[in-house]
């Protein structure tokens, strides 16, 4: 039996949420001993309960927010000794085999690349804007290039997110190895096929995520308003499940332009239900390195729009499974989900490629394999035994 640390970053709700408890699963379905170290507060009841169902131990890690000077800590090369600091007693007490990262935070445990131990740092996310500091960006590449190795890797979850990663971190055109593992979802019920969509119903639109700025809450809304000036023959909702800091002042920008068939919901512990139940599904996201909802809306056997940001168009085959706009084009946007609103067939026939697509590639079956041939083919003798 080998030792699996997971260092984990995760929220209330949300993929990178689910991820940790994919791991969680894998690695306890093949035999060896886990133990989670969660950054910030206790973990709320539902993850608690999850993990002794899989026999997990857990911890909590101190959220270095909350430190002295705390700024300074985010920052390269301190935030790399806290890493080292906050994880400390995990690593001493546990000892593990192998240390696996889960974090949507770009840099967050990196410096638990320096420890001589087996690394897989897996990114759900990417950095982007600009460095403000040159010579940080230069200290982060040369600690990168000493520790990185066959048995210290990162991990993403798409190509772009991969292009992203070494553009950012390095520089254009940088040849740096960064595995990419799509993320995969388990299938679940559906209660309704698309084509039992009735007529005397509103069509619904749905989205989930985090209401944040990449998410594009505020141009969502400009999309759901247009959409709903063009389709007065049809009626039309739109829905986004999630919580997050731009809730408050989107649900009032909704009261105060009397959009009564566009709704936050709110946090909820599963959306699955929401996406399920949707007829299209819509992603009007500006930064997305692949976006765990899409799949499971492509599970379900719904047509997506999706804007080209990110990973998204690695997920959505454009004109096959759904649909691309431009990302932040409010009025392509509008045009692509105008097509769909107008199609039963085209809806269904591109729900029906989505879930092939899905059971192809995005299953969890297809990521459990490819976990597998990451563990063997690259960690090599460093992988733990169950999973060569």
């Amino acid at each position: 039996m080998s030792k699996v640390l997971i260092l984990a970053e995760f929220q209330a709700f949300g993929g990178t949420r689910r991820y940790l408890q994919q791991l969680v699963s894998y690695y306890g379905e093949r035999g060896h001993r886990v133990r989670v170290g969660m950054l910030g507060a206790i973990p709320d009841e539902t993850m608690i309960d999850y993990l002794a169902r899989n026999q997990s131990e857990w911890s909590v890690i101190a959220d270095r927010g909350h430190w002295p000077i705390r700024k300074l800590w985010r920052k390269f090369p301190f935030s790399a000794l806290a890493d080292i600091f906050s994880t400390r007693r995990n690593i001493r007490e546990f000892e593990p085999d192998l240390i696996v990262i889960s974090v949507g935070t770009p840099g967050l445990f990196l410096g638990v690349l320096a420890l001589p131990r087996p690394v897989l740092y897996v990114l759900h996310s990417y950095p982007y804007g600009r460095e403000r500091y040159a010579f940080l960006r230069h200290l982060r590449r040369w600690f990168l290039q000493w520790r990185l190795s066959r048995h210290r890797q990162i991990v993403t979850v798409s190509n772009a997110a991969a292009d992203e990663l070494r553009r950012y971190w390095w520089s254009s055109g940088a040849s740096v190895e960064i595995k990419v593992v799509p993320n995969g979802v388990p299938d679940f019920p559906v209660r309704r096929t698309q084509m039992e969509s009735a007529e005397d119903r509103p069509l619904r639109i749905v989205t989930a995520g985090h209401v944040t700025d990449y998410k594009n809450p505020q141009g969502w809304i400009r999309v759901a308003r247009r959409v709903t000036e063009i389709t007065a023959e049809r009626q039309v909702e739109f829905v986004w499940v999630g919580g997050g800091d731009l809730l408050g002042d989107c649900r009032a920008r909704l009261r105060a332009e009397s959009l009564d068939n566009v709704r936050f919901v709110g946090a909820v512990e599963d959306a699955r239900g929401f996406v399920a139940d949707c007829d299209i599904y819509f992603q009007p996201s500006l930064v997305e390195s692949q976006g765990l909802a899409v799949l499971e809306a492509m599970c379900a056997g719904r047509p997506c729009v999706v804007t080209d940001a990110g990973g998204l168009p690695e997920s959505v085959e454009d004109g096959s499974t759904g649909l691309v706009a431009r990302a932040n084009d409010i009025e392509d946007m509008v045009e692509k989900l105008g097509r769909l609103i107008e199609s039963a067939a085209l809806r269904d026939l591109m729900g029906r490629a989505a879930r092939n697509r899905w059971k192809r590639l995005f299953c969890e079956e297809a990521w459990e394999r490819r976990m597998d041939a990451l563990h063997s083919s690259w960690l090599g003798d460093a992988a733990p035994a169950a999973v060569r």
